[in-house]
């Protein structure tokens, strides 16, 4: 993406959304690539089958997507600082978070998941599984060359759904922020 801004946080996101991106143009696993990868800065995508303004069916086009969750002052990486410091804060934990999403069932199916189906979204949730701990892979040799000696690890990477036609997985990584003084 190569978009260049001066906010650290911004530059770990693109990081993140480049190793994202990365792992389909490299057709890593049978996954089927995503028609959209958006970098978010709201809550994780809509769940809705339905986009309200366009009435497109964004689930079953797929989205991959990276955006900046939860900062919190971190002096001792990752435990969150319980009190403040001379120099407060000293450093920061940024979470930035990687997701795909992508539907359960055909869109217009009129009737329940069958059997079939549930194993197919057991086997494709597994490979977006996948997906995601090589985008982790990726971003910590990214971020070791953008920024030697930086902190991070991952916080968990969830199944989110299905609601409505919608499921996805998502990633947290925690990220140690530079020092403010």
């Amino acid at each position: 993406m190569a978009i260049e801004l001066k906010n650290p946080g911004f530059r770990m996101a693109s990081l993140l959304f480049d190793c994202l991106q990365e792992q389909f143009a490299e057709g890593i696993v049978d996954y089927p690539t995503p028609g959209q990868f958006c970098l978010r800065a709201n809550e994780a995508p809509i769940t809705d089958d339905l986009d309200p303004i366009t009435g497109e069916d964004l689930c079953c086009t797929g989205l991959g997507w990276v955006r900046i969750g939860n900062t919190f002052p971190s002096s001792s990486f990752p435990a969150p600082d319980d009190h403040t410091r001379p120099c407060f804060p000293t450093s920061w934990a940024l979470e930035l978070e990687a997701g795909l999403l992508r539907c359960y069932v055909p869109a217009g199916q009129e009737h329940m998941a069958t059997c079939a189906q549930h194993t197919d979204n057991a086997i494709a949730d597994s490979l977006a599984l996948r997906i995601l701990q090589e985008t982790a892979c990726c971003f910590g040799t990214a971020l070791e060359r953008a920024h030697p000696g930086r902190l991070w690890f991952v916080n968990s990477i969830v199944v989110n759904g299905p609601r409505g036609n919608c499921i996805d997985r998502t990633m947290s990584i925690l990220v140690q922020s530079p020092k403010c003084c």
